[in-house]
């Protein structure tokens, strides 16, 4: 269910579960989207190598679930051991060591976003073997990805301040920009910056970039601008999940990541949860 990164989130706790207690992992593609009539979302995990995924044997097993059945099942497994539960659902957005210790019984269903490393970290290998993408770039995406490799290349995800519904700004991220900007300078030489988003919601940093060299991206598809997020030395993300994961992504060893350091439960634009940020990202 959800967007790409949260079934990319689902997709890799699932696929710990499935390894380590030996079982076979069916991915259903169609409960969680049946009544996703706002957004419309659908199914994307057929953009990657995952090993299993387009069998047929998988297809045949994928049993729909609806909204009452899921309500049913809750009920039912509240009352139930972690070691005789059919069905897990998480409680919150923050790190669930239950789903670490699960062990089955026979069949389970999970459900949750499950957005932290740590639900699949001891298999990142694996997740990133099967992460790999295999949808093809267009000629302009093929020279950025050059241009990217070549360049001390640093991804910078723009998104537009926080704001609730009075269109009141909440979270202000001037500061963190101009300040992760100022870090990564301080660490790098012959940086290039490469934006994600729309400079024209951001008006303060056309000024201040007016100094560095830039690109912008535009009008790429998500699985396109999560394919070029990876190539990337070096991070400044935004409060978005997405930039999360092109982040974690990244092969490269030396890379510096910056992320912002609040936290926020209430509003749509979860972030600061515990389990969200790796130990090794520097949080400002």
């Amino acid at each position: 269910m959800g967007g790409l990164v949260n079934q990319l989130n689902i997709y890799a706790t699932s696929r710990r579960l499935s390894l380590k207690n030996r079982l076979e992992l069916v991915i259903d593609e169609i409960s969680g989207f049946m009544k996703d009539k706002k957004y419309k979302r659908s199914n994307l995990l057929n953009n990657f190598h995952i090993p299993f995924y387009n069998e047929i044997k998988h297809t045949e097993r994928i049993k729909t679930f609806s909204s009452f059945g899921r309500r049913i099942n809750k009920y039912i497994n509240n009352f139930l051991t972690l070691y005789n539960k059919t069905y897990l659902s998480q409680k919150s957005h923050d790190f669930d060591n239950k789903i670490l210790i699960l062990k089955p019984k026979s069949h389970i269903r999970i459900e949750g976003y499950w957005h932290s490393e740590d639900h699949f970290i001891d298999i990142e290998n694996t997740i990133r073997d099967d992460l790999k993408f295999n949808n093809q770039l267009n000629y302009e995406n093929i020279y950025n990805e050059k241009f990217i490799r070549y360049e001390n290349s640093v991804a910078l995800h723009i998104r537009e301040p926080n704001k609730n519904i009075l269109n009141k700004v909440i979270i202000n991220f001037e500061n963190y920009y101009i300040k992760a900007i100022d870090i990564i300078i301080s660490k790098i030489e012959n940086y290039y910056f490469f934006i994600f988003g729309n400079l024209k919601n951001i008006g303060y940093l056309k000024k201040h970039f007016k100094k560095y060299r830039f690109k912008e991206f535009h009008d790429n598809s998500a699985i396109d601008d999560l394919y070029l997020l990876k190539l990337f030395r070096h991070f400044i993300i935004a409060d978005r999940k997405f930039s999360w994961w092109g982040t974690w992504l990244s092969i490269n060893k030396n890379k510096i990541i910056i992320a912002p350091g609040y936290t926020n439960y209430i509003l749509e634009r979860y972030w600061g949860f515990e389990g969200l940020i790796p130990k090794n990202w520097l949080v400002i």
